[in-house]
């Protein structure tokens, strides 16, 4: 028998499908889609990724196709995940990644605080299944995504029976969920401190001082917890000056929250063309896996204007 968590998942996946919504989907770059019987049944396996290389199904065992373009060879565009029963055997554990009761589920709509979960999802190189929610028809209001997330916003992140609702919070998750990623710093290491400082910079500090600069509001800046303005943008040009990220050579979930703030808010001119933060922001979307999302989120966009 499912558990409550597989029920309510089902439940809510279920009227979403039935009433026209997005598309559930499963992988690191566009996934494979699920048919909506799959998705509106408790699901009872375990998947596991299987990157690189094809692995001989054993017995018992099957496997969905997941597209894969990070290791291309002729004829072959798909990385194999194998979907297990429950309690394989010992023999297949040795290769196999740790186990996830089902893939994780991004509630998220482009080009909001939620490409920071889909980036971040994308540095992962985990399976994960990606639902739109349509924000201009209110999807975002509808009473089953609603049960998740009661403040209607995205993105929602579902880790089996965990939801995770702010955009911050999702990445600082997923970065100690999979600490094999090295997307944070281990809790007793000495640059934990700078990555937390950083991770919640964006948050606490860079959009609210930009807020006030935007819109003009008479805020003295002795009666804000960030200073000024200004104190932020030397702040933050000192902070990645030395790159080519926050924390020298290793590239964090701090990277992905404060460096998608910035990376917005030059694009709309709302921090001032310093050359540090361009050049920061240039490193980042050298970066494979933020080539992807962009490519993701313009794909997303575009179906949502069709």
């Amino acid at each position: 028998m499912a558990d409550r968590a597989d029920t309510d998942l089902a439940q809510i996946v279920g009227r979403e499908l039935m009433q026209g919504g997005g598309v559930d989907m499963v992988g690191r770059e566009r996934g494979c889609v699920f048919p909506k019987s799959e998705l509106l049944e408790p699901r009872r396996h375990i998947h596991r990724a299987i990157p690189r290389r094809r692995c001989p199904m054993p017995p018992q065992r099957a496997a969905i196709r997941v597209p894969s373009s990070r290791f291309p060879r002729a004829g072959c565009t798909h990385t194999s995940v194998t979907i297990a029963m429950l309690n394989p055997g010992p023999s297949h554990r040795s290769r196999e990644r740790p186990v996830m009761a089902r893939p994780l589920t991004l509630y998220y709509s482009p080009f909001t605080r939620a490409s920071r979960g889909l980036w971040m999802l994308e540095e992962l190189d985990e399976p994960y299944a990606l639902r739109l929610i349509d924000t201009h028809k209110g999807e975002q209001r509808n009473p089953a995504y609603l049960a998740i997330n009661p403040t209607g916003k995205v993105p929602t992140l579902r880790d089996g029976e965990h939801i995770i609702r702010d955009s911050a919070a999702i990445c600082a998750y997923l970065a100690d969920r999979f600490p094999g990623a090295g997307l944070a710093p281990a809790t007793d290491a000495p640059e934990r401190a700078s990555y937390l400082t950083w991770l919640f910079y964006a948050a606490s500090n860079v959009e609210p001082a930009v807020m006030v600069q935007t819109n003009k509001w008479p805020v003295p800046s002795v009666q804000t917890s960030w200073g000024s303005y200004e104190t932020v943008i030397e702040t933050l040009a000192g902070a990645v000056r030395g790159g080519p990220y926050l924390l020298g050579k290793q590239f964090t979930a701090a990277d992905v929250v404060l460096g998608s703030m910035v990376r917005f808010c030059l694009a709309n001119k709302l921090l001032p063309a310093r050359p540090e933060l361009g050049a920061y922001v240039a490193r980042l979307e050298a970066r494979p896996a933020l080539q992807r999302t962009m490519k993701i989120e313009a794909e997303y966009a575009a179906r949502l204007k069709a």
